[in-house]
């Protein structure tokens, strides 16, 4: 009987080793006991980024973006007051595309970092002294861009310049016009009083060609 049982007992020892052997790497490529590279595995994204994620629509106002869904409910939101880097990431996660970054010298403008996507521009001044947005086409991809009211670059705003106040429509640059879709503040730039906010520039009365936000009249003269 004891011959059986020392069989038995040798059979597990060797089963036991050949598995400690297979689980050491010794078979596979590359240094004995050396663990295999592992598939790198895509970052979960946080919800708030799912959710801008889901947006049809960017719209912003002079104090911030709203990203809203096909129902136009708002999936996401940014303050402009939280600083650059959160609003970018904010419009990058509803495009779907990252911007294009370039550092900027001083010419017209102070020196500055650009993200540019396609219809929308953040330039941010070098030294934290805050940063504009720049809409120029009613699109970026398949998410619309637009102003505080639903306006886009490109709409026909007439009949809504006529219902402004005076104090939210100028000619400071000659006969063209600018427009003050969403007032924050206002600023004090030579002879005339600007109001801040999303502002934009509609050169034939009619047309928006494109809004700047936070920004003022002057912010297109340069």
């Amino acid at each position: 009987m004891r011959r059986p049982r020392a069989a038995a007992a040798l059979a597990a020892l060797l089963t036991a080793f050949a598995l400690s052997s297979c689980a050491s790497g010794a078979a596979g490529p590359g240094t004995a006991g050396e663990p295999e590279p592992r598939p790198s595995v895509a970052a979960t994204p946080s919800p708030s980024q799912a959710a801008a994620g889901q947006a049809t629509t960017l719209r912003f106002s002079g104090s911030g973006v709203l990203a809203l869904d096909s129902a136009g409910t708002t999936v996401a939101e940014e303050q402009f007051a939280n600083g650059a880097g959160a609003t970018v990431r904010l419009v990058s996660d509803a495009l779907g595309a990252e911007p294009v970054v370039a550092d900027n010298a001083a010419e017209c403008a102070a020196a500055n970092t650009s993200y540019q996507w396609d219809g929308l521009l953040a330039t941010e001044w070098t030294g934290g002294s805050g940063f504009i947005l720049t809409l120029s086409a009613p699109t970026s991809g398949d998410v619309r861009l637009e102003t505080t009211g639903g306006f886009a670059p490109g709409d026909d705003v007439a009949a809504f310049v006529g219902t402004l106040p005076e104090t939210s429509v100028g000619r400071p640059g000659g006969s063209d016009l600018f427009v003050a879709f969403d007032v924050v503040s206002t600023a004090t730039d030579g002879e005339y009083t600007s109001p801040v906010g999303a502002v934009g520039y509609v050169p034939d009365g009619a047309t928006l060609q494109t809004v700047v936000t936070p920004g003022q009249w002057s912010s297109f003269l340069c």
